[in-house]
């Protein structure tokens, strides 16, 4: 968005971005190098797709996996009803004419999940990412998680963070979440029919050794 409040587009974008630093010039012949150096963490962390001539992508370093639960867990379908007027009040009148929308959802009332990531050493080479843009995902994932909060997915807590360091970059564990389980187990909790509501009715075990 510019200084008059119009939403830029890719290509009126990068070109402010090149202005701000001062590499008009530069960015007409190589606007990639220009956006990975000069642009924003989320170009070195997560990559780009530039649409705009010359076209370019870059794969970012970090890749999330699918979050699944470490529990049997009890979606629930639950509806409710907006009223709002649909015209202004009169004078005279208490209120204006109203109109109801009614809403439909299916939410999880509590559930553990392990979400794996991996940041790839080699992409980070090539986007420019740094070990201060590793920090800051790292930041982003613990306090970002801590304050997010919606009626879809009601209030995240982060329970466990785990970073692990390799010493070769082309070695990788791999399925670092199998290594993450709860007890009461998962057939204890289909057996009695009940699944567990609150932190309080579980015990995260990590598994240390791994061969």
């Amino acid at each position: 968005m510019n200084d008059k409040g119009k939403l830029l587009g890719r290509g009126s974008l990068a070109e402010a971005i090149a202005e701000k630093v001062g590499l008009e010039k530069e960015a007409k012949k190589d606007m990639k190098s220009v956006l990975i150096e000069h642009s924003f963490f989320d170009v070195r962390t997560f990559g780009i797709v530039y649409s705009v001539k010359p076209k370019f992508n870059l794969t970012g370093p970090v890749q999330f996996g699918w979050a699944h639960s470490l529990h049997p867990v009890d979606s629930q379908y639950i509806q409710g009803t907006v009223v709002m007027p649909s015209t202004d009040v009169k004078e005279g009148e208490e209120g204006g004419k109203t109109q109801g929308t009614i809403w439909t959802s299916y939410i999880v009332p509590f559930a553990v999940f392990a979400m794996p990531a991996v940041i790839n050493a080699k992409n980070a080479e090539l986007s420019g990412m740094t070990e201060d843009d590793q920090e800051l995902l790292l930041k982003a994932l613990w306090q970002g998680t801590q304050h997010r909060q919606a009626r879809g997915r009601g209030q995240q807590q982060p329970l466990l963070l785990i970073h692990v360091e390799y010493n070769d970059p082309f070695f990788r564990i791999g399925y670092l979440e199998d290594l993450i389980s709860l007890t009461p187990e998962a057939n204890e909790w289909r057996q009695s029919g009940k699944q567990p509501s609150s932190v309080k009715d579980i015990t995260i075990h990590i598994i240390s050794n791994h061969s």
